[in-house]
């Protein structure tokens, strides 16, 4: 892996908050008979590096910044017969990319990790809630937890998203829903289908609640503990599936403003998909012959600033 990473002191000039919004994306280069050093990328036939962005944001504006960090990571074949502890283990991974990417970023509250499901591991959760940084991470497994403050019995008590769906609304709003069309899996498992959601104005809640989650399968475990925010549209068109998000964070969500905040905050991660549009469709880097990752390394480094 190659690692190239910029610190700043952006957010301590402003008196609100700054988005670290952390992504990746896959940078392909098949077609570069003369680059033998690269990682497997999508079914594994085609060739590149899975680019791992950390992106600084304004969210009042949704102003890009600058680049925070930028791991080039060279996906490697898992070992054969690699038992669960090992894959844990291993450094390579690439679930450590969230890890990685946010472990260069300064101790501060007004700096907030904004990540997507792929950072929904109890390593990368973990490591937020030691961070000293706001953390805004979708959730994505349905995850056993605790919703008591008393103390820890041996079971969770039940599902995280389960126990989310029956916290009491804080108040809604309006949002204006574009139309797309997508192919999706049931319960994210199973043959995809073509799902198309309407445009409309949808009528969004809010709800929040206190949460815990067990560190091992040890009778009483150690535990962490944050804040699980779910936003659901309420009422949806008949026949369309209901949008639903459930956002794990440490901020202060015990009132409707606050819980509002973390969701506008999730809202401006659009803006890393359009820095991702911008690298690799905006900058034609086939236009430059390459005969080693050692060069084409730090051309990606500087393209990926003419794309900020």
């Amino acid at each position: 892996s190659h690692q190239h990473h910029v610190l700043s002191n952006t957010w301590s000039a402003r008196d609100q908050y700054t988005l670290v919004i952390h992504d990746s994306t896959e940078l392909e280069y098949t077609k570069r008979e003369s680059l033998e050093d690269l990682g497997m990328i999508g079914n594994g036939y085609r060739k590149g590096f899975i680019a791992h962005h950390s992106l600084v944001v304004c969210p009042e504006t949704g102003a890009t910044l600058g680049l925070a960090n930028q791991i080039l990571h060279r996906r490697q074949p898992r070992p054969k017969k690699e038992t669960e502890k090992q894959r844990r283990q291993r450094q390579s991974r690439e679930s450590r990319l969230w890890v990685r990417g946010a472990a260069a970023l300064p101790s501060n509250r007004k700096l907030v990790d904004v990540c997507d499901r792929g950072a929904d591991t109890i390593e990368f959760l973990r490591m937020e809630t030691e961070g000293g940084r706001t953390f805004v991470i979708r959730s994505s497994q349905n995850r056993n937890c605790y919703w008591t403050s008393e103390a820890v019995t041996d079971c969770p008590d039940q599902k995280l998203h389960d126990y989310a769906r029956t916290l009491p609304e804080l108040g809604g709003w309006q949002l204006e829903v574009n139309k797309k069309t997508e192919k999706k899996s049931p319960n994210r498992k199973g043959k995809k289908v073509k799902v198309t959601r309407s445009k409309r104005t949808a009528t969004m809640a809010v709800s929040a609640g206190v949460v815990q989650f067990p560190l091992s399968k040890k009778k009483r475990p150690d535990t962490i503990s944050m804040s699980i925010v779910r936003v659901w549209e309420v009422s949806p068109p008949e026949g369309e599936e209901p949008m639903e998000w459930f956002l794990l964070t440490n901020h202060d969500v015990s009132c409707f403003e606050e819980a509002y905040r973390v969701a506008a905050w999730y809202e401006r991660r659009w803006v890393v998909e359009e820095y991702h549009k911008a690298l690799k469709t905006g900058i034609n880097i086939e236009a430059f012959q390459f005969t080693s990752t050692s060069r084409l390394e730090p051309a990606i480094a500087l393209l990926s600033i003419v794309a900020i």
